[in-house]
């Protein structure tokens, strides 16, 4: 669909940005709130077994690594892509009618952010501070549990086969901390907020398996956005 013509344009638009920023950045991803389905599945199946010695921990806490190209100066920064991984996993543990279980849920979402900007007008101590956005990011999200050993891999719509059924695309808003190091390093403190407005995925497949003789007895919602907060700790050089 595009022609070589417009791919060397795009580049060589591309880049002045490329050689203007460090190139490499990699560090620390985390993601926080939200995720209220998952926490109501989940508090469902503790609630439906007082038996267990160790509950599950209802948290959406997911923490990760992100890497890419991009990095900061003074008044400004922005990456050119990056590619980012975060998982979380918990687990209970019970015997019921001498029989011991042990269930556990991994989720995880890797992502794509396409471009991402951020202006730092303010200066105080060597640190910038200011402002961002990230127009574009695709996520995909995949869930695991196990059950004494099974595992099973559970669909989140109802047409888990098609590849995009189990991505969402997203935009993020965020405050930005940098500082600059004497070799032009950077340092980047980023706090996000994402919003998928257009992409929900259903737990009531999650909460059948963990739940498969109480899941239609429960009443809150299993329908999930991607709608939570997060934070990046990232070096670029």
């Amino acid at each position: 669909m595009f022609g070589k013509k417009f791919l060397v344009s795009l580049f060589l638009i591309a880049c002045p940005f490329i050689l203007d920023a460090q190139f490499l950045a990699f560090g620390y991803r985390s993601h926080f709130g939200g995720m209220g389905a998952y926490k109501n599945v989940v508090n469902f199946y503790n609630a439906n077994r007082s038996w267990l010695d160790k509950e599950m921990n209802p948290s959406a806490h997911m923490v990760g690594f992100e890497v890419g190209f991009g990095g900061s100066r003074p008044k400004y920064g922005y990456t050119l892509g990056r590619f980012y991984a975060q998982f979380n996993k918990t687990t209970a543990r019970g015997t019921n009618n001498n029989i011991a279980y042990k269930r556990s849920i991994k989720t995880k979402i890797l992502g794509i952010e396409i471009i991402d900007a951020w202006y730092t007008p303010l200066h105080y101590k060597g640190f910038n501070f200011g402002l961002g956005l990230m127009p574009a990011g695709l996520g995909f999200m995949r869930v695991h549990t196990e059950l004494n050993g099974e595992k099973k891999q559970i669909p989140l719509t109802d047409f888990y086969t098609d590849f995009l059924s189990s991505s969402h695309m997203y935009l993020n808003f965020h405050v930005d901390i940098t500082k600059l190091t004497e070799k032009e390093h950077s340092w980047h403190l980023q706090v996000f907020n994402t919003l998928g407005p257009t992409k929900e995925y259903e737990l009531l497949y999650l909460n059948r398996e963990i739940n498969p003789n109480s899941f239609d007895q429960i009443r809150q919602r299993t329908v999930m956005k991607i709608n939570n907060r997060g934070m990046k700790l990232i070096f670029s050089y």
